[in-house]
């Protein structure tokens, strides 16, 4: 939320993409910030629904699409890309694996948030993604965990 806050202040964004959503919530309040269309995915259906149900409760229902989707081969995702910010909260070992996808997923100068990472990984996950074209913005420590906000060169 601190990064969402961070990014939103200063730019506008037009397509956001919450990749790996769980309960929507940073989807939730990215398409409550932006008052646009953002999408959503998580390969979890239960966290599918959830965060569909979540939309509603928030009353955000129409501008949140939620999609079951494994990372980010889904048609829908591919048809909506670039991304101008891409949020992704989930473990190291995917967000490593997946650095060279999510690049070609992102607009030119697009910012990409990382969270959900444990401090001792995340020189790891910013070197790896230094190396597909991203510059650090801001690093966001809060006790042991760590939030990089990156943005593609």
């Amino acid at each position: 939320m601190l990064a969402l806050d961070h990014l939103f202040k200063a730019r506008r964004y037009d397509n956001v993409l919450d990749l790996g959503t769980g309960t929507g919530l940073l989807a939730i309040a990215s398409a409550k910030i932006s008052r646009r269309l953002v999408l959503a995915t998580d390969i979890d259906p239960i966290s599918v629904k959830i965060a569909n149900e979540n939309a509603v409760l928030n009353q955000i229902g129409p501008r949140l699409k939620v999609i079951e989707a494994d990372g980010l081969s889904h048609q829908v995702l591919q048809t909506k890309a670039p991304y101008d910010l891409l949020i992704a909260n989930i473990l190291a070992a995917p967000l490593l694996q997946m650095a060279p996808v999510i690049k070609t997923a992102m607009a030119r100068r697009g910012h990409l948030i990382l969270s959900g990472l444990l401090r001792t990984q995340s020189r790891a996950i910013e070197a790896r993604y230094r190396g597909q074209g991203y510059s650090l913005v801001k690093r966001l420590p809060l006790d042991e965990w760590m939030t990089l906000i990156l943005q593609k060169r």
